[in-house]
């Protein structure tokens, strides 16, 4: 049962989003299941009305998420540019939709590389929002000071050991291995300090594999306040800057294994899961519908 969001006011047409998140996020899933769902006769608040883009793309992630396979990571060097013509199925107002389905590594070398490329910077300053992916299982915790401190106690000193063996337990600093957290404040602030953007900017945060974590976090909105606290105070701090709406997404359904029980569901659009603040449901198009409102000012 789909309850619609209230007082939709939608941009005009034309509007250009990006998918980003760092590797092994969940981009492909929600775009496969997002596929299924306007492409067919579903019910959802945004329906398909033109594709300017690879079909055939789209048809074989869709059939590998409708048949369980898992989705293989899209690669840097096939990122594809899909445009869609959407139609709101309330205010029967057309949208025009164009979402690069840009791989997870071009954020991670963002990161590594401190920089960006001038094909980014151009969707960057063209586009009018961003769904941010966050996976649960993909998160990389800091390591908080009370434990290092426990962790400190039970190192033997220099003067008590050898300095080779004192040695061999320092650990080399790895830009990898940096709280995720971390990272992805370090991506927005790209966004932010190249300075090419219309602000604020909208940025719909998708909590990925949401049936995994909802019963322990229950709203997507307290999960990244426990787990990614810098990440909300930024947002926080930065709500001139960008504003934000935080969704959890099971676009996937499930974990798949050998007692799949995603198989038991006669109608795929009910493996579906999505939560805000303002929507229970199994339409996936509620985050697309909320970037293209226009911003509060």
């Amino acid at each position: 049962m789909i309850s619609p969001l209230p007082e939709r006011n939608l941009m005009s047409p034309s509007k250009k989003l990006l998918m980003i998140g760092l590797p092994e996020t969940g981009k492909t899933t929600f775009l496969a299941a997002l596929w299924y769902l306007i492409d067919g006769q579903n019910s959802t608040a945004l329906t398909l009305d033109i594709l300017d883009g690879d079909r055939e793309y789209l048809n074989n992630i869709r059939d590998k998420w409708l048949t369980r396979d898992r989705l293989e990571r899209t690669k840097l060097i096939n990122e594809p540019v899909l445009a869609f013509k959407l139609i709101d199925q309330d205010s029967k107002q057309s949208v025009e939709l164009t979402i690069p389905d840009l791989s997870g590594e071009t954020f991670k070398n963002q990161w590594l590389k401190r920089s960006w490329t001038t094909e980014f910077e151009s969707l960057i300053s063209n586009s009018d929002g961003a769904l941010l992916f966050i996976h649960p299982k993909q998160i990389q915790e800091p390591t908080r000071i009370e434990h290092a401190n426990l962790l400190m106690e039970e190192i033997p000193s220099i003067e008590t050991e050898s300095v080779d063996e004192a040695d061999d337990i320092n650990v080399e600093w790895n830009r990898d291995t940096v709280p995720t957290q971390v990272q992805l404040v370090e991506l927005l602030q790209f966004i932010e300090d190249a300075n090419v953007t219309s602000f604020p900017y909208k940025i719909a945060v998708v909590v990925s594999a949401w049936d995994l974590v909802k019963h322990v976090n229950h709203t997507p909105k307290r999960l990244i306040e426990n787990r990614l606290p810098l990440l909300h105070q930024f947002l926080t701090a930065k709500n001139d800057r960008f504003q934000t709406n935080i969704f959890g997404v099971s676009a996937q359904g499930g974990e798949y294994n050998e007692d799949d029980k995603l198989g038991e569901f006669l109608d795929a659009s009910e493996r579906i899961e999505v939560a805000s603040q303002n929507y229970k449901g199994h339409d996936l198009t509620m985050p697309l519908v909320w970037l293209m409102e226009e911003n509060d000012k």
